[in-house]
């Protein structure tokens, strides 16, 4: 009886694996529920799941999906090494905002760590993790990427603007209006020049 629920438990710890394009393993020992609730909450809002999973049940869903796909060979190689308490983090394509929660609230509670997860078919260990969950997210470097592109054409557009202003702005200046003499000698040209360099 007790066979067929851990068989249930694996082919659906299985089929999450396979049916996400990223996960990633999280190690939590002694860790109050509520707190452990704060972090599902959190984890949620960017689009990803947080399941309470045994550890020999990943090992032996995971040594399944390698007979289907050998991206998971080496997952398994790293799953050998599994202890303490796991959680199974399912994350989709941008996986960067679920991955930063969990960094963060890491740093608030030091039970929470990664321990390893396959993101876009690379296996990355836990400090791997850390620094990938520490970088800005893709909105924001997308939005520093316009900021740079931004930047040279709208100094173009002041430099280009420049020149006309310090012309229109000598022009309307006192001191140079011409007098019927200076403009047929042309020297009131010489004198808006000067001025402008």
């Amino acid at each position: 009886m007790a066979s067929t629920k851990k068989q249930e438990q694996v082919k659906s710890i299985q089929e999450l694996i396979k049916n996400t394009p990223n996960f990633a393993l999280i190690g939590f020992n002694k860790i109050k529920h509520q707190n452990f609730e704060e972090l599902r909450k959190s984890v949620r809002k960017t689009s990803a799941k947080i399941k309470v999973v045994k550890n020999n049940l990943v090992k032996k869903a995971l040594s399944k999906l390698t007979f289907e796909d050998k991206k998971y060979s080496a997952v398994i190689k790293q799953s050998k090494d599994i202890q303490d308490n796991t959680a199974l983090l399912i994350l989709d394509q941008d996986y960067s905002g679920a991955l930063k929660s969990v960094l963060d609230y890491s740093k608030t509670d030091e039970n929470i760590s990664f321990k390893f997860g396959l993101l876009d078919g690379i296996l990355y260990e836990s400090q791997d993790l850390s620094k990938i969950a520490a970088l800005p997210s893709k909105d924001q470097l997308l939005s520093k990427l316009l900021y740079i592109f931004k930047g040279p054409s709208s100094k173009l557009y002041y430099s280009l603007k420049s020149p006309i202003s310090k012309i229109i702005n000598v022009l309307k200046s006192e001191n140079l209006k011409p007098s019927k003499e200076e403009v047929s000698n042309n020297e009131w040209r010489n004198k808006i020049i000067s001025k402008i360099r």
